[in-house]
């Protein structure tokens, strides 16, 4: 019988390692590239202009609904993010705690899966 520790130990390197993984494919599919955050911010700062205009003649301000390109844009950065923290877990100390396995070397093997 598995001890129970060793199993919530187990799940939680096996969601890293699910993590990273989705991280790796959405950010494989889905490019940050300069022109999408230069388009982003361009909406961004004319809408931001539309609505101090609204708010200077106190009018309502509409609900911000977000473009298109502005969504991808923060799922990119979501995913970064995701990938970034798993990769900082497989290589912390907290890793070492939970398995005897190098998190550096099961890093490595899994970038090696992804490409």
């Amino acid at each position: 019988m598995i001890d129970p520790y060793e199993s919530l130990a187990n799940a939680i390197i096996e969601q890293a390692v699910k993590d990273h993984r989705k991280a790796a494919a959405y950010l494989k599919k889905n490019i940050r590239t300069k022109e999408l955050v230069e388009e982003v911010a361009t909406e961004r700062a004319e809408r931001e202009k539309h609505r101090a205009q609204l708010k200077a003649q106190k009018l309502p301000l509409p609900r911000i609904k977000k473009s298109r390109k502005e969504r991808l844009l923060e799922n990119i950065i979501s995913n970064e993010t995701l990938r970034y923290d798993a990769e900082k877990f497989f290589r912390s100390a907290w890793f070492g705690v939970l398995s005897d396995l190098d998190g550096t070397v099961l890093l490595a093997r899994l970038k090696e899966m992804e490409a």
